[in-house]
């Protein structure tokens, strides 16, 4: 795994370490739909981890519209104080199925590969 830039806590995950993901691709999205919301296993939490850490700019978040009831989908701008770009095809009324959708996108973003539901 390389170093990202010096003021970044995670790990910037090279090719070795993708085809490593890749390879548990569809277990780790197993264990998060069973469970998207609580503890983890640690190579799930890894994963996690890497999404959490991963560029601003474009980074899938939920915004939402009514607390607790609905979310919709959004993209990060990466500058701050520029309003979040929200994906309306995208509505929520399940927060674990919102949930899964944004893993699911991270993981596309992360790895290239797509995961079905």
């Amino acid at each position: 795994m390389t170093e990202s830039a010096a003021d970044s806590l995670f790990p910037v995950p090279d090719r070795q370490m993708i085809e490593m993901l890749r390879a548990k691709g569809r277990e780790l999205y197993a264990e998060f739909s069973r469970t998207p919301i609580g503890k983890h296993t640690p190579n799930l939490q890894f994963i996690l981890q890497l999404f959490r850490g991963s560029p601003l700019t474009g980074k899938y978040v939920l915004l939402a519209l009514e607390p607790h009831r609905r979310w919709r989908l959004a993209e990060l701008t990466g500058v701050r104080g520029n309003a979040l770009r929200e994906l309306s095809e995208y509505e929520f009324a399940d927060l674990e199925e919102a949930e899964r959708v944004v893993y699911r996108l991270r993981w596309q973003r992360l790895t290239g590969d797509r995961l079905d539901p």
